[in-house]
């Protein structure tokens, strides 16, 4: 369960990086706001998973 939890922190983490240096530079400086809700999803149901777990343990 350790081990899982790590994955998804690693993710978790990986997610917020590509949301706040790739997608919302791309959507606010080139008026390309095509990545912001895949990986905005990504990230909030990697976020959820991450509080959910963090409870559990």
């Amino acid at each position: 369960m350790i081990k899982f939890f790590k994955i998804i922190g690693i993710l978790e983490g990986i997610s917020a990086i590509l949301l706040f240096f790739v997608a919302v530079p791309m959507k606010y400086i080139f008026a390309n706001p095509i990545l912001i809700r895949p990986i905005g999803m990504a990230h909030g149901v990697l976020f959820t998973i991450y509080i959910m777990l963090a409870l559990v343990l």
